[in-house]
């Protein structure tokens, strides 16, 4: 009985600090766990926070390419319709320039019939 009695403390201790040792890796396994969450919680907050920014300069480029592309739109515009002034301008004057040639030549043979006449 004694060595019955022997095995059973042996059990019930060995029992007691698997029970200990269980505890403690339970323990360990919770920390590692919390441990775990905080760092994706700091993560998924950073990445946010990078999305965020992201979007930020995203949105800033793609305003300050359309405020680009009206500018360059605009000054093409106008561009175009300084061309259009200039180009009525030479048509007038080469209108002017058609007319005061007509007039000369219409003087000159004016001036050739009084000369043939007399």
């Amino acid at each position: 009985d004694a060595s019955k009695a022997g095995l059973d403390d042996e059990k019930v201790s060995r029992l007691e600090r698997e029970a200990q040792t269980l505890k403690r890796v339970g323990e360990d396994v919770f920390r590692l766990q919390e441990r775990i969450e905080q760092e994706k919680s700091q993560r998924e907050a950073a990445l946010h926070s990078m999305q965020s920014e992201l979007n930020e300069v995203a949105g800033g480029r793609n305003l300050s390419d359309e405020k680009f592309q009206a500018l360059i739109l605009g000054e093409i515009a106008a561009l175009k319709s300084k061309l259009q002034v200039e180009r009525d301008e030479r048509v007038c004057e080469d209108e002017q320039i058609v007319l005061a040639i007509n007039d000369y030549t219409k003087a000159l043979q004016d001036g050739l019939r009084i000369v043939s006449a007399g």
